[in-house]
């Protein structure tokens, strides 16, 4: 349901009028069809910041796409000298280890180049309206806008590998769907086309182990660390996350009545 009532385009997808023009002969107050109730209550409930929340597409690209190529590893060993092997030729490559971070109820992204020592940080906003998973993916958009301004400069790579500590961040990119974050996952689709298609670069994403010893992924995680606890001066998410939001709301609305019922 909360699916349905993330697009705009209700009255289109299910085929209804709105309620000021769908009006019986003889009927003084206007028709409402079942799922228009449950939305102007949805509505009363949640005030004027339902017009706010999160639009979450039915999918974000054709059947067609050619994403960029995945790697995980069976278990962090193995990745661990995957990772080793690559650093001993990484000619015609840029490399960028991500990471995405909760701490103190405050989330935050960050991208590392050490290739190109450059750094990214990104404050997503607090745990009600961001989650780790979305920094994740907002760190592999920042790992993308690197490798761009990388072509811009002059540089001219074969490949583009971006490593990440979370799994589902990669997976996402196998076959992307509408889902809370899709916004941002929708900014990553976009850059992987121009890099693919206009820089010609293969793109690789990688997973890498957390808390290893490995030096750019511990110094993306520190990165991440570093803006979650920023709290003046900071680029914040303009969209609410509404999975989480709607999931906490929920929550403290069920507690307050539970504890007037007793």
């Amino acid at each position: 349901m909360s699916r349905i009532l993330s697009t705009e385009k209700i009255p289109a997808l299910m085929g209804f009028r709105t309620i000021r023009d769908r009006r019986s002969r003889g009927r003084k107050t206007p028709y409402q069809s079942p799922l228009e109730h449950i939305f102007k209550r949805l509505r009363h409930r949640r005030g004027p910041t339902i017009d706010y929340q999160e639009i979450i597409p039915p999918y974000l690209v054709p059947p067609w796409w050619r994403g960029p190529n995945t790697r995980i590893a069976i278990n962090k060993d193995i990745a661990k000298t995957q990772h080793k092997e690559f650093l001993k030729n990484t000619s015609n490559s840029i490399f960028i280890y991500t990471d995405g971070s909760g701490i103190e109820n405050h989330i935050g992204a960050a991208a590392v180049s050490p290739l190109t020592r450059n750094t990214r940080r990104i404050y997503m906003g607090d745990s009600e309206t961001s989650t780790v998973y979305v920094a994740e993916v907002q760190g592999i958009v920042s790992a993308l806008e690197m490798v761009i301004e990388d072509a811009k400069k002059g540089n001219r790579r074969k490949r583009a590998v971006v490593f990440t500590d979370n799994q589902a961040a990669i997976r996402t990119f196998q076959m992307p769907t509408g889902r809370s974050g899709a916004y941002i996952i929708a900014r990553a689709i976009s850059l992987i086309d121009k890099i693919q298609q206009d820089l010609e670069l293969e793109i690789e994403l990688r997973w890498i182990p957390a808390h290893i010893g490995l030096c750019g992924n511990e110094a993306a995680d520190r990165a991440a660390k570093e803006v979650a606890k920023q709290t003046l001066h900071i680029h914040s998410s303009e969209i609410i996350q509404a999975k989480t939001y709607h999931l906490q709301t929920t929550l403290k609305t069920w507690l307050h009545r539970w504890i007037r019922a007793e």
